[in-house]
């Protein structure tokens, strides 16, 4: 939605609008705003499981669903393997990507989404905008100030 409003301000500025390049993966981190304002009962609730090398969430409102038999071999498994074993069993499942491979995925890498911004003689990592506009980019400019600085 700000991506749409800017594109229509630079257009009520200029005169022209702009391309609007959004990506699935970068805005991923903004999934939960969907169910800001819905009634959670109606949800369907995700599970994070242990697996063999990491987690898998699964789609259920089963508690108990570690529980039964054919779920605990799936979850002996490596990721992707459970994540496909658990669909089989009827399931909706998929493995949980590490902060580090969600930030060296090549989608991510592509867009630009990480990159490091230098402060003194360190470098951070810093998150960028997830928003693409053609003539008008979002730009983090400067770091957060330190948790205790006002």
């Amino acid at each position: 939605m700000i991506a749409t409003l800017a594109g229509l301000e630079q257009r009520d500025r200029t005169g022209k609008g702009q391309y609007i390049d959004l990506s699935m993966q970068d805005i991923s981190c903004w999934l939960t705003q969907t169910t800001w304002n819905t009634d959670i009962t109606r949800i369907a609730r995700a599970t994070v499981l242990p697996v063999k090398d990491g987690f898998v969430a699964v789609e259920t409102s089963d508690a108990g669903i570690a529980d039964r038999p054919n779920v605990i071999e799936a979850l002996s498994l490596p990721r992707s393997d459970a994540a496909a074993r658990l669909s089989e069993l009827g399931f909706s499942a998929v493995p949980v990507n590490s902060v580090k491979e969600a930030a060296d995925h090549a989608h991510t890498l592509a867009r630009r989404l990480w990159y490091r911004m230098s402060e003194g003689e360190h470098a951070w990592p810093v998150l960028a905008s997830p928003m693409q506009l053609k003539t008008t980019p979002p730009k983090v400019s400067r770091l957060s100030p330190a948790a205790d600085e006002g």
